[in-house]
């Protein structure tokens, strides 16, 4: 998520460059330069945002809509308990469920989770979800880069919103640094990673 900068100017120019070449790899952001927003964190607290993935969890203040937590029993991003219990206490109605998918049996970093979720564990998901009454339901970060479109576009044809818990680190800024060196590498950037910068000259606006 990217929040208010302080060179509105260099930021705009930033957004208009980036967000359609994000796209173009498969990570689709949302939002509004002048228009900040608060973003559902997977704590039930909110961060405030212009700029957002496209399916993160967003706290509509003028819709009183039904909100359900969902988490997934060895995923690390998401309590559920703990979310609806924060959100409770600022005055939104909010349920939470827990489920667990197939070959998810002990504690899993959010990386190694994404890797075991296959169509299988997709279908649970949704029958899960389908059983869910609420308008509205959040889900941890599971997808990668190359399922995020296709499965989170998938998921919102059961009928309600679905959406992902926004978690600053973790799976999110993972598929934002892949897509990011998709997007430098389209653009003829050459990527050295494990290594070490020392110095760095600038000439004519380039470094």
């Amino acid at each position: 998520c990217l929040s208010s900068p302080k060179d509105g100017g260099q930021y705009r120019e930033v957004i208009e460059y980036l967000l359609p070449r994000l796209e173009s790899v498969g990570l689709s952001y949302s939002g509004r330069i002048d228009t900040e927003v608060g973003t559902l964190t997977h704590m039930g607290n909110l961060f405030p945002a212009l700029f957002y993935p496209k399916h993160s969890a967003i706290l509509d203040k003028d819709k009183e809509k039904r909100i359900s937590m969902l988490g997934l029993i060895g995923h690390p991003d998401l309590n559920a308990d703990l979310a609806a219990s924060n959100l409770t206490q600022i005055g939104k109605k909010v349920d939470s469920f827990w489920t667990r998918l197939p070959n998810s049996r002990c504690e899993l970093s959010a990386s190694q989770f994404s890797n075991r979720i296959n169509s299988d564990s997709m279908q649970h998901l949704a029958n899960a979800i389908e059983e869910i009454e609420s308008e509205i339901v959040v889900i941890p970060p599971i997808c990668s880069l190359k399922n995020y479109s296709p499965w989170m576009e998938a998921l919102q044809t059961l009928g309600k919103q679905v959406l992902e818990a926004v978690t600053p680190l973790s799976l999110p800024g993972t598929r934002l640094q892949e897509a990011l060196e998709k997007v430098a590498i389209k653009d003829g950037a050459h990527i050295c990673k494990s290594r070490e910068a020392l110095k760095i000259r600038a000439e004519d606006g380039k470094a």
